[in-house]
Order: C-alpha cells, then sequence, then structure tokens
C-alpha cells in the first residue's frame, strides 16, 4: 500500500513542476518568452603597420674569388706574402727561380743590341752607297727578329713573378720555400670582401616584384643580433623547373670584415608596407565554407559582417574591406553567436556569466 502512495506523491510532485514552468496561466494566456543574452568581450579595429615580406635562406660568396696558381713550371724561390694579408691589383705573390731565364733574356738583349749596332753602321754607309739598300733591310728585318726574341723572352721571365690579379684579402697558403710547382698547383686563395654577395631562390610567383637595388634585410647565426642591409645586383634570367624557382643575387657592404664566402644566411625581402592597414584580434575571426566574417553589436543584439583578409600576423590579422577604423567586434563569445542574437557586453577580465 506504501507503495501506491509514493508513486501518486512523485506523479503530484511532476504535475506541479510541469504547471509551474509552462507556457501558459490559468487564463489561457501565453506567458511571455525571453531570450538568454550571451556574454561576450569586445576589441576595437586600431590602425597598424603591415609589412608584405618573404623570407628565403642563402649562402654568401665573395664579390671577386680566385684561387692563384702558376702559369709555368718551377721552384718556388720567394714568398712574398703572410696569410691574411690584404693586397693590391698587382702586389707580388711569389717568385720562382728564374736563373735560367734571366740569362736568356741578358743574351737576347745583347744580340739585340749587336743588331741594332750594325743597322746603323749600315745606314750610315749607304748614305754614300758603300752598303745596299738590300743589305740595309735584311739588318732591319734581323733587328725585328731579335726585338721579338726579347720580348718573348721577358715576358717568360715575367710569369715566373705571380702577382694578385685585383684587391683584396689572401686565405692561407698552400706551398712551400723550394716546393716544386707545376700550372694548376693552388698557391693561396684571394677574395674581395669589401662586398660580400649573397645568393637564393625565390619563388617564381615573386618575379614581376623582383628589380634590381630592391633592399633586404639579411641576418647570420653568427651575429643574432645584428641585421645586415642587402641590395639586389641581379635577378636570374631562368626560373628552376623543379622548384619553380628563381635565383637572386645581392650584395652586403663588408667593409669591416664581419662576414665570410660560405656562410649560412636568412634572408627577407620586404615586398610593401601599409602604415594604416586595419587590425584585429585573429580570435575574432569565424570562417564559415571559404568566407570570413566577425561580429559587432548593433542595438544590443549580435551583427554578422563579412570581411576580406590581408597578411596575417601573431595574434592579428589585417582587413581589408568589411570594417573602419575603431569598430568594436566580438573577441570573445563567437562560438554562441548566431546572427541577431542578443548579447551583455562584459569588461575585460570580467567573469561570463553562468550559463
Amino acid at each position: 500500500m506504501w507503495k501506491q502512495f509514493l508513486v501518486i506523491g512523485l506523479l503530484a510532485v511532476a504535475a506541479a513542476g510541469a504547471w509551474h514552468f509552462a507556457p501558459w496561466r490559468a487564463d489561457g494566456a501565453v506567458a511571455p518568452h525571453r531570450d538568454a543574452s550571451v556574454p561576450v568581450m569586445l576589441a576595437p579595429v586600431r590602425s597598424g603597420t603591415v609589412t608584405e615580406a618573404v623570407d628565403a635562406v642563402g649562402t654568401t660568396r665573395a664579390r671577386e674569388a680566385v684561387t692563384i696558381t702558376v702559369k709555368t713550371t718551377g721552384i718556388v724561390g720567394t714568398i712574398a706574402f703572410e696569410d691574411g694579408q690584404t693586397v693590391t691589383a698587382g702586389t707580388p705573390i711569389i717568385r720562382l727561380d728564374s736563373a735560367e731565364l734571366e740569362a736568356a733574356v741578358a743574351s737576347a738583349e745583347a744580340e739585340l743590341r749587336n743588331s741594332r749596332q750594325a743597322l746603323d753602321r749600315a745606314e750610315t754607309l749607304s748614305k754614300s752607297r758603300n752598303v745596299a739598300q738590300a743589305q740595309v733591310d735584311a739588318l732591319r728585318a734581323d733587328l725585328e727578329v731579335k726585338t721579338a726574341a726579347v720580348a718573348a723572352q721577358q715576358a717568360r721571365l715575367a710569369e715566373r713573378v705571380i702577382t694578385a690579379p685585383f684587391a683584396g684579402t689572401l686565405g692561407i697558403r698552400q706551398v712551400s720555400l723550394g716546393a716544386l710547382v707545376s700550372p694548376g698547383t693552388p698557391i693561396v686563395t684571394l677574395d674581395d670582401l669589401t662586398r660580400v654577395k649573397v645568393d637564393f631562390n625565390l619563388p617564381e610567383i615573386l618575379l614581376s616584384r623582383l628589380s634590381p637595388g630592391l633592399a633586404l634585410e639579411v641576418r647570420s647565426d653568427a651575429y643574432p643580433d645584428r641585421a645586415f642591409t642587402a641590395v639586389v645586383t641581379s635577378v636570374g634570367t631562368r626560373i628552376d623547373p623543379a622548384t619553380r624557382s628563381v635565383n637572386t643575387v645581392a650584395e652586403i657592404d663588408n667593409r669591416d670584415g664581419p662576414l665570410r664566402p660560405g656562410m649560412f644566411m636568412t634572408v627577407r625581402v620586404q615586398l610593401s608596407s601599409n602604415p594604416a592597414a586595419l587590425l584585429v584580434p585573429e580570435q575574432a575571426l569565424v570562417p564559415l565554407g571559404t568566407r570570413q566574417f566577425v561580429y559587432m553589436i548593433v542595438g544590443g543584439r549580435a551583427a554578422r559582417r563579412e570581411v576580406t583578409l590581408g597578411m596575417r600576423m601573431r595574434g592579428e590579422v589585417q582587413i581589408l574591406t568589411g570594417l573602419e577604423a575603431g569598430d568594436l567586434v566580438v573577441t570573445e563569445g563567437t562560438q554562441r553567436l548566431r546572427d541577431g542574437v542578443p548579447v551583455e557586453v562584459q569588461e575585460a577580465g570580467a567573469t561570463p556569466a553562468a550559463t
């Protein structure tokens, strides 16, 4: 019997609750329905600088670089430089032993003097017709031959002195005094480090925006707190079909000498800068398919507005169309919003209302 009374009691409580929360009254009138407000937080659309840039990696090389070698076989007789020495164009680097060639030059010069004297005598005698003109012509031709022979011997002698082809910095010596060297034997490297080139590749889509004179920011892990300014000097004439990129070369003023050939560099190419770009917090965006929206508050209710995005940065995104500077957009509570839903604006740091 007591179980029947318990069931009747539960049914009575359920009926009372249904009567209390029903949307009608005893007189048959429907009770008014109130929508729950969604707590939200707002942030203003601000103006800021947006820089469009692309990053790449590159490798440095000297403005001019060569490995100095000899043109002829010989014994190293003199070493005229120190490792790391800065030299000007024409500075002697090494001299090969040239005693034999010096003797050959002296002999050729003596023959040249004799030939010139013989010609002078013949020309004097030809004026009194004591020497035939044909003999004078033969002596003149012999003089030319002897002159050419001297020039050839002097050229061979000059090859025994190896000089710097341009101004730069010498590397580490690779030969010793008395060593036998032959054509192609490396003596030392020479690099012009007053300006350093950086080789890097950029996507072909940027080809129309690249041109000599474009300024770049270049950094090296060797100098983490320093940014180097580079200027594009040339853009490749061909696109790599494998990577769809174009080779680009920039130069850095390196007169103070911190950079060396072969260094790994990170390159930032600044394509444009907009100092009055419109920016909103990234969390304000509400994506729907391929379109982007934000919520604004109009008359106490949420109003969805479509926007066009530009550059993305850390925590912010550029707005190209759809908003103006100073507009307020919803940054927290967007997940529960729908167009026209009433909202309750909360101050930053406030605890959202329980729902």
